[in-house]
């Protein structure tokens, strides 16, 4: 059997228990990648997360389940590192092999293909049987405490132009605590070779996770934009057009990410919409809340450009015509 419990947080390390007669053995974290190969870091807090949880809760053993394909290698350091069960897109269709539906709803959700290779249901499940009990100790392969709590800074600093300056720098930060593996270069408050135009930063992609894999392939920008905007209020207009105005797609530059407290106005949503209608340049709205929901992503062990992805595909699959 299994139980859930009722959690008023982002992430509590685990997802639901499996019983025998009435008692948790198992503690089981499920973690979805929208990359068949995100980052190892993302699983490696993910399972030390699930590690402490098992072990402050007393519960014997833990099982660790995801979305992607992990080497074997990984899989073997990340078992005995943390003393938990993996099991990845291959031990999902493996298992589901003889529910004809089961396996095709897990198909279709991990764009899979069919697994023709030596192991069977049988051993995956007496893997997960014969699993080793939680340890005490283990080696310090990630960390999980951040090293500044960037949404308790961001929700005290005030908003307007006295702290405008530190508000560009927190958020500098932030970018660079969420996307530091899938962004290079970094140049902050960047001038137009005319010298009339400024961007705050700009940034070039490295294609490691879908997300940005599909700004590169799909919207044509190996350049991103990154604007801060430390407003009482919500983005207008002449913003977004200010903002439009510094993107070039045949420059490989596409893609800005506006970021500010709260987010942008009607007129501001309608004009980042026709952006991406009539020039095919795509403005991402940010507001605190995107980046204090992101940062506890990746604390929780997520990839937080899968939070991207899901906003530019709800934008793009809502963009009117």
């Amino acid at each position: 059997g299994y139980q859930t419990l009722d959690y008023d947080g982002p992430d509590r390390g685990y997802d639901f228990f499996l019983e025998l007669d009435r008692k948790p053995t198992h503690a089981v974290q499920v973690k979805f990648y929208k990359s068949r190969h995100p980052q190892t870091s993302h699983i490696a807090v993910a399972a030390k997360r699930l590690n402490e949880f098992a072990r402050k809760n007393h519960v014997e053993k833990a099982i660790l389940v995801v979305s992607c394909e992990i080497s074997a290698e990984l899989r073997a350091k990340l078992e005995t590192t943390y003393q938990i069960t993996l099991v990845d897109r291959a031990d999902l269709l493996i298992m589901t092999g003889t529910n004809t539906g089961l396996h095709d709803s897990i198909r279709s959700m991990l764009e899979g293909d069919e697994y023709t290779g030596g192991t069977t249901k049988d051993s995956v499940v007496n893997k997960i049987k014969d699993s080793t009990a939680i340890i005490t100790t283990y080696p310090a392969m990630v960390s999980l405490s951040p090293k500044r709590e960037f949404c308790t800074e961001l929700k005290s600093l005030s908003a307007g132009k006295k702290s405008w300056r530190r508000y560009e720098e927190l958020c500098f930060d932030i970018i660079q605590e969420l996307f530091s593996k899938d962004l290079s270069g970094w140049h902050k408050q960047t001038y137009t070779d005319d010298g009339l135009n400024r961007y705050d930063l700009i940034c070039r992609i490295t294609p490691l996770a879908q997300f940005w894999k599909f700004l590169i392939e799909n919207i044509n920008s190996r350049y991103v934009l990154f604007e801060f905007k430390n407003y009482v209020g919500k983005i207008k207009q002449g913003e977004v057009l200010t903002t439009e105005k510094y993107l070039l797609t045949k420059a490989m530059r596409s893609v800005a990410f506006l970021v500010s407290r709260k987010g942008p106005d009607k007129n501001g949503t309608l004009t980042i919409q026709g952006a991406m209608r009539e020039h095919g340049k795509l403005m991402i709205p940010l507001c605190d809340d995107d980046l204090c929901k992101m940062l506890s992503l990746k604390h929780g062990g997520d990839d937080p450009s899968d939070y991207l992805f899901n906003l530019v595909d709800d934008f793009l699959m809502k963009l009117p015509r």
